[in-house]
């Protein structure tokens, strides 16, 4: 074969492949155009099932996904920002429409945020809101934030400190979780009547914590939260000795159970409340 007859060959196929590549930009606009067309059609709180929606976008999942994200937001700003009442056809509005989104694209992680936030703080919805945090769960299982804002809305806003507490200490055992996370989770985990589950969850952090001053204080409130299981551990057989709790916690050391009432290591002074549960008025806080 001559040089001419290789050169009319490579030009032949680059032609070809250029008009491929014309042709495909052609329909990849006109199919991108008609489908954010069609989308834009949609009433303004109707949500396209992604049943439909996901076969109808092909490969444009994620344009679609980004599009319908940024009309919810609208939408939904547009309904606050003029005070109207947040009805229920809103709230499921706001659902549906963050399913759709997310099941086109499943590792958005704006629209479970964006949703979450409003449902919890907007429109008073903390279940619902939580409800899209385990969707966000399962498809971002090394993300903390999802568990992270399912254990603040527990404790926030459900007033489930146990609850708060599990998802808190999920999200700590997470990448990129922040340090101060292990501290919460065990106090949560404390105030819901949940000593054993903190000690536990101490004893594991510093076993895999490697930063000298974090160990510190891990160690602190594992020993704090021990003398909270101890006490309380004689409170019951105290109650069960004499028949009723003790009035307060110096009861202990009058009845002999202990010698002497453990010093609490961050400061603060070891209480009796009132439904027989032994607290620290340090709150696991080191005192001045």
């Amino acid at each position: 074969m001559t040089n001419s007859m290789v050169i009319q060959s490579v030009a032949k196929k680059l032609l070809v492949t250029s008009l491929a590549l014309v042709a495909y930009w052609g329909v990849y606009n006109f199919v991108s155009t008609q489908r954010i067309f069609f989308l834009g059609q949609t009433p303004v709180l109707y949500s396209i099932p992604s049943s439909f929606t996901a076969p109808a976008a092909l490969e444009f999942k994620g344009l679609v996904a980004n599009y319908l994200f940024l009309k919810v937001m609208t939408n939904a700003g547009d309904q606050l920002s003029r005070n109207k009442r947040i009805t229920g056809e809103m709230v499921d509005y706001v659902v549906e429409s963050v399913a759709t989104i997310t099941d086109l694209d499943p590792k958005f992680w704006d629209p479970y945020l964006f949703s979450s936030l409003m449902l919890a703080w907007n429109f008073n919805e903390p279940e619902k809101a939580n409800a899209i945090l385990t969707k966000a769960e399962i498809n971002l299982p090394n993300d903390y934030r999802p568990s992270y804002f399912k254990g603040f809305n527990f404790y926030y806003f459900l007033k489930d400190n146990e609850k708060a507490a599990k998802y808190m200490i999920k999200a700590s055992k997470l990448p990129g979780s922040p340090s101060y996370l292990p501290y919460l989770a065990t106090r949560l985990s404390v105030y819901s009547a949940e000593h054993r589950t903190a000690a536990a969850f101490l004893e594991q952090m510093i076993k895999t914590t490697r930063n000298e001053a974090i160990v510190r204080q891990l160690k602190m409130r594992l020993e704090t939260v021990n003398h909270l299981i101890l006490l309380e551990k004689y409170v019951i057989e105290y109650k069960e000795r004499f028949g009723l709790f003790p009035k307060h916690i110096e009861g202990l050391v009058c009845a002999g159970f202990l010698k002497e009432i453990p010093k609490d290591p961050h400061g603060g002074k070891y209480l009796i409340m009132g439904n027989s549960r032994v607290y620290t008025t340090s709150r696991m806080i080191e005192q001045p």
